[in-house]
């Protein structure tokens, strides 16, 4: 049985490695750190005009200097079936050309990022009433490929399927449902929908290069969604997260101290959701953060002039509010509201989401929408239990926006593991200022008693 690693054992890890990498040298990769990206033309980084190598590129950097290596071996146009010509070179003819540094064998990572999409899998290619079949087929290659890399030997890494600007609504659903069917298997995956969605499945204006791939901009949204730590949680053995069922819950009141998460690395799109029972009016949640400097750059698409924006932090601090007052939930942005009906001594899931390109919040009340308003924020940090009194238990926060779908999952007991930086249960055996919190989500982030 492999164990699950507990908040303070995850500060002492990631000592560890942070002494490993200053012996070795920052820019030299560890024994067993080795990526690769296995996948078709948005994993590539096609389209990124700002030519930093989509979302792996830019992934690549950051990695770097952790110590560890990232090679991208993904092809335009591959689905299921094609990326099969570049396990490794056969007597058999590939069906289309195959550069050397295309296959993945050779590469010998230890990680495998797979990076496909419904797109290439034709699923707007056929009628409606065949789109199913595409779906399924999308499915089983899938996990064929995820099979034959753990055959041999590789660790699994799932990159969701995302937005295209054409995208139907049927089409748009069968992307959802194929995220949660993702989000099911015992393996960590990357949701670059909830990076970068107006809503309905498509790229948000200014974030695309053309329909079926990114800018850079868009690409910037993507790479944020992925779990800085997430491979160093792999390798220390973190599994799956689970939803773990116990009674134990942190009372807090205004003598006690909030739960407070830092991101080290940048957060753009997220999603804060947590279990509470409330005892009067209260300030469930803060997320500070900031609002984003956008900035236009101008690009040529086939001799024609484009537009596309590009999200950076900006100096104008913001903070917003979940709280409850006079039995409503309400959402304060400082300009903008959200509210909802709630009743005491009752235990809610309230999930708040935000997808920062797409420029839209959305507040639930267990499985239900309470409203939608349209902003932009960069957090800096999230709080939990800032005044009043409540109870709270499995607190989440993900480095991507949720959709209704992965919401009403949430809230049906079903835990969505796809970009999640923290899972704290609190059932912590000592919550006192300065705790460090158990974080079961496969990260070595920390969030502690304030």
């Amino acid at each position: 049985m492999k164990k699950i690693i507990t908040g303070s054992e995850s500060r002492f890890i990631n000592c560890l490695v942070f002494l490993v990498i200053l012996s070795a040298g920052v820019t030299s990769a560890q024994s067993g750190n080795k990526i690769a990206a296995f996948g078709s033309s948005v994993c590539f980084g096609h389209g990124d005009n700002l030519e930093r190598g989509g979302y792996v590129g830019r992934f690549k950097e950051l990695m770097k200097k952790y110590g560890w290596e990232v090679v991208n071996v993904s092809r335009g146009g591959d689905n299921t079936k094609t990326i099969n010509d570049r396990w490794q070179k056969t007597d058999q003819a590939p069906k289309k050309p195959v550069k050397d540094d295309q296959y993945l064998l050779p590469q010998k990572p230890d990680y495998v990022i797979v990076g496909l999409s419904l797109n290439n899998e034709g699923i707007r290619n056929v009628p409606e009433e065949k789109q199913d079949s595409i779906f399924n087929k999308f499915k089983n290659g899938l996990m064929k490929i995820i099979e034959r890399c753990r055959t041999e030997g590789f660790r699994v890494v799932v990159s969701n399927c995302y937005s295209n600007g054409l995208f139907t609504e049927k089409q748009y659903d069968l992307t959802k449902k194929m995220n949660l069917i993702i989000n099911s298997w015992d393996l960590p995956s990357i949701n670059l929908l909830g990076a970068l969605n107006d809503g309905h499945g498509r790229w948000p204006d200014g974030f695309n290069y053309d329909n079926i791939h990114p800018s850079g901009g868009g690409y910037q949204e993507m790479y944020y969604s992925l779990v800085p730590t997430l491979f160093d949680a792999l390798k220390s053995g973190k599994t799956s997260p689970v939803f773990i069922k116990n009674d134990k819950f942190a009372a807090v009141s205004d003598s006690n101290n909030s739960f407070i998460y830092s991101p080290d690395d940048t957060i753009h799109s997220f999603a804060v959701s947590f279990l509470v029972r409330y005892h009067g009016d209260c300030t469930l949640s803060e997320i500070h953060g900031r609002k984003p400097l956008i900035t236009k750059l101008q690009f040529i698409v086939k001799d024609s002039s484009k537009t596309g924006l590009v999200m950076s932090a900006s100096n104008e601090l913001v903070t917003d509010k979940i709280e409850i007052k006079n039995d409503d939930l309400i959402y304060n942005s400082g300009q903008n509201k959200i509210s909802g009906k709630i009743k005491k001594d009752k235990w809610y899931r309230v999930t708040l989401t935000h997808c920062t390109a797409g420029g839209e919040t959305m507040l639930y009340l267990d499985d239900n929408l309470a409203g939608t308003i349209n902003e932009r924020i960069i957090p800096d940090n999230f709080l939990i239990g800032t005044s009043g009194k409540a109870d709270f238990k499995d607190i989440l926060i993900y480095r991507s926006s949720l959709n209704n779908e992965e919401v009403k999952s949430l809230a049906y007991g079903k835990i969505i593991q796809s970009s999640l930086e923290i899972y704290s249960p609190l059932n912590d055996d000592n919550i006192s200022k300065g705790t460090v919190l158990k974080n079961f989500a496969q990260s070595m982030s920390v969030m502690k008693v304030k």
